[in-house]
């Protein structure tokens, strides 16, 4: 099956260059790397984390600063985005070594592994590449899934591809899963049960406290004006998006949105949308500044959360208003923001199920109730001060992931502690 399974990879990979040497050319500089040659050079027997873009790579972040803490391993961190890659050197520059995914072919895994001969692979979240694993445990490497976590959506499909997925997920040497829903899946998946450990969600452990920023960038970028944003959007939800921004600019008419989409590959789509509805906007990379006229801030920049985060009074994850599944709210509960969500949150149904029940974020019904929602949290920030502080106590009570995920990583890493 897996040579079924190559073989349709290689004509599928064919496409991929084409389409990149076409439309994304920021692939291009990288691609020796993926075929295993010109690979950076590292010291021996390392850590090998891949994490495929920057999500990953801020779930890694605690669990990568946890095992440099110890100071007796080298790290390699793999991404598959060369926006990972630009995360990956934001946050760690020259601690770690970084190199990009090697495609998922024996013998490019196989050429990878030769040259670092890592002792551990961990995999973050959902990144088992059939070839990548069989390949490392043929090698002798252990293989890792940490932050293990597979969505409603994505669950069937594993399912119905089980043939290919079973062989791989029994060979792992330990599953670190997020939830009970998770640990049921891939024990039912092929993971045998003894491997497959509840570690909770490493992003949890990325800050012991909620970042509370003065106010200073938003103070100086817009004064008073009331600022929203809408962070990590799709296709369908920038309309719902600025539909809801001109009923509240009918109510604050000096109220700033800040639009930031998932894939700022869309920016230019989103840009003709927001003409479309006659609204004056700037792209983040333009400020400039006045910005008395502006009332949409159109984020063109990835890695750069945390400065749109400091511009809004609050914050709707995106991914929720339409089937997606949401996004993951603790970067903006970290810097002490309150949250709304769409109704569509299964990609994070335990962060939010808890959000919720501790009274931490609003959920909405659909887009239609977004500007009336808003425009509560704009106006009620007695309200808005209740959310962050409920959302302070989720965050204290969910950390405790990363030293229970090493504790089991423990045995494949050839250290004492």
């Amino acid at each position: 099956m897996r040579l079924v399974y190559s073989l349709v990879a290689s004509v599928l990979l064919s496409l991929v260059l084409l389409l990149v040497s076409l439309f994304k050319r920021d692939y291009l500089p990288g691609m020796k790397q993926r075929f295993g040659f010109n690979l950076p050079k590292a010291n021996k027997r390392l850590v090998w984390v891949h994490a495929a873009s920057v999500g990953e790579v801020v779930a890694a972040k605690p669990l990568i600063e946890s095992l440099l803490h110890k100071g007796e391993l080298d790290i390699l961190v793999t991404t598959f985005t060369p926006s990972g890659r630009d995360q990956v050197r934001k946050e760690f520059a020259d601690r770690v070594t970084h190199a990009f995914q090697p495609w998922d072919f024996a013998t490019v895994v196989r050429r990878f592994a030769q040259v670092y001969e890592p002792r551990l692979l961990i995999l973050m979240e959902t990144e088992f590449w059939p070839n990548l694993v069989q390949t490392c445990q043929q090698s002798q490497i252990p293989v890792a899934i940490v932050n293990g976590r597979i969505s409603d959506r994505a669950y069937p499909k594993y399912k119905k591809f089980s043939w290919l997925f079973r062989p791989v997920l029994s060979s792992l040497a330990v599953a670190a899963v997020q939830t009970h829903k998770d640990r049921s899946r891939y024990l039912e998946l092929g993971v045998p049960l003894e491997k497959i450990h509840i570690t909770g969600n490493t992003k949890f452990d990325v800050s012991s406290e909620q970042k509370q920023d003065d106010g200073s960038l938003k103070q100086g970028m817009f004064g008073s004006r009331p600022v929203w944003l809408a962070a990590s959007t799709h296709q369908g939800e920038e309309e719902i998006c600025l539909n809801a921004h001109l009923a509240v600019l009918e109510k604050y008419p000096e109220s700033v949105l800040v639009l930031l989409p998932r894939h700022v590959d869309r920016v230019r789509e989103i840009s003709q949308l927001i003409e479309l509805k006659g609204l004056y906007y700037i792209t983040k990379s333009y400020i400039n500044g006045d910005l008395n006229n502006i009332s949409v801030i159109l984020g063109d920049s990835m890695g750069e959360m945390s400065f749109y985060l400091s511009l809004a009074d609050t914050v709707l994850m995106g991914g929720s208003l339409v089937e997606i599944g949401g996004h993951n709210p603790l970067e903006a509960i970290q810097q002490a923001k309150p949250v709304m969500t769409g109704p569509h949150t299964n990609n994070f149904e335990a962060i939010y199920r808890e959000l919720a029940l501790s009274k931490a974020c609003i959920q909405l019904k659909s887009g239609d109730d977004l500007a009336e929602v808003v425009m509560e949290m704009l106006e009620n920030k007695d309200k808005g001060r209740s959310l962050t502080i409920n959302a302070a106590k989720v965050l204290e009570d969910g950390r405790g992931a990363v030293p229970l995920t090493i504790k089991y990583l423990q045995p494949f890493l050839g250290i004492t502690s």
